[in-house]
């Protein structure tokens, strides 16, 4: 059985009438019907304790949130509106909501110069509130039956070693604890397309974040992905550039008027200083005039992303190289010459091959002083993608 309304076994009745039992002191709104507690005890594999528990923290989250107004007292700031990817588009055969997310098109450092991480968060549980108390009942009014969640297609043309920049990849870990967390059961299916090679590396990040029962309902596909989304989701509900035939007025067939693309965020809504990393996270340490610390890295698997993070008292020469099979040092990234000393430095390569790779801090262009540096080197593996996210070519 489902576990949903009109479906199901008596066992897990029993389950949803002890349930509401347990939490009646909480279920006190017209909102907290079966449908509602059934999400809870479905996320939770109607583990009734389990998710009794998850139910009351969640409650307490909106206290600290303050959910039950945020729809009315939080305004988006502006530039999420203009350069936050994404949007609804039409229903999917079910009538369910389908939302596009170009999220290889976000400017991460872009946004987070412009709002702080928690006003981002907050934006995002907006849009959640809004998608539970406006766009699900408009659209079950609108197919005359209960409506519960959306098909998400998340379209990852773009996506490079540019979006592992920590603190941003530290912004999606808190968003999908809280997503998962307190909205369970969202998610009717989940596309990943135009999935590039970097995909692994980033899913082996955010896996443990997300719900084994939400894992389930992934399907990660190449750019061959058509065929299989239009089993799903009518022509009519999707722009053209996602597979339907969808188009705005004037033609475009990414359809801007309904999905934010996201893009390149100006440089005008900058308001903040780049986000450095926490100094306990931080490994300190003198160079010596003339001299250089090499940080060796051992690379497992092909594919893997190496991310550094560094800031330096006087400029640092920096380069990465690879240990060949004659011992010798490959150049990776040239070494060259930073201004560590007046911002952060930070980026990351991928790594086609297996074996030792060398970070290299060179302090040899300064004859006579010492360097105090401050980094953070990590690698970062793919994940062997089976068990729980089918794979389509």
């Amino acid at each position: 059985m489902s576990g949903r309304v009109g479906d199901l076994s008596e066992g897990q009745q029993t389950k949803l009438d002890q349930f509401k039992e347990k939490c009646a002191d909480i279920l006190t709104k017209p909102k907290h019907d079966d449908y509602y507690c059934l999400r809870w005890l479905r996320a939770r594999s109607f583990d009734v304790a389990k998710a009794e528990h998850m139910l009351r923290a969640h409650m307490e989250a909106r206290e600290k949130w303050k959910l039950d107004t945020v729809i009315e007292e939080f305004e988006d700031p502006e530039v999420l509106t203009k350069h936050f990817p994404g949007g609804f588009v039409g229903p999917d055969k079910e009538g369910s909501p389908v939302f596009i997310d170009p999220m290889g098109f976000i400017d991460a450092k872009g946004l987070l110069r412009c709002v702080k991480a928690r006003d981002v968060l907050k934006s995002r549980m907006r849009f959640m509130e809004k998608f539970y108390d406006e766009q699900l009942p408009k659209r079950s009014e609108e197919e005359g039956r209960r409506i519960e969640g959306m098909v998400y297609v998340a379209d990852l043309e773009k996506l490079g070693t540019r979006h592992l920049w920590k603190p941003a990849v530290d912004l999606i870990i808190q968003y999908c604890k809280l997503a998962e967390a307190n909205y369970p059961e969202t998610m009717k299916s989940i596309y990943i397309v135009r999935s590039p090679m970097i995909f692994p590396v980033c899913y082996k990040i955010l896996k443990p974040f997300i719900d084994p029962e939400t894992r389930k309902k992934i399907k990660v596909l190449g750019y061959n992905f058509k065929e299989e989304i239009l089993k799903e989701i009518p022509a009519e509900s999707l722009p053209e550039y996602w597979g339907g035939t969808m188009k705005d007025p004037d033609g475009n067939g990414m359809c801007p008027s309904k999905v934010c693309l996201g893009g390149e965020v100006p440089k005008s809504y900058y308001s903040q200083e780049i986000i450095c990393p926490e100094e306990k996270n931080l490994v300190h340490s003198t160079i010596k005039y003339g001299s250089k610390l090499d940080v060796n890295l051992d690379v497992e698997f092909p594919g893997s992303i190496i991310r550094w993070v560094f800031k330096s008292d006087d400029s640092m020469q920096f380069g990465v190289f690879y240990k060949n099979a004659n011992a010798n040092d490959e150049p990776v990234v040239p070494l060259e010459k930073h201004n560590s000393h007046l911002v952060f430095e930070d980026d990351t390569i991928s790594c086609d091959k297996t074996g030792v790779y060398i970070l290299r801090f060179d302090n040899s262009h300064h004859k006579f002083s010492s360097n105090n540096i401050k980094y953070i080197v990590e690698v970062l593996e793919p994940e062997k993608l089976n068990g729980g996210v089918p794979v389509s070519p």
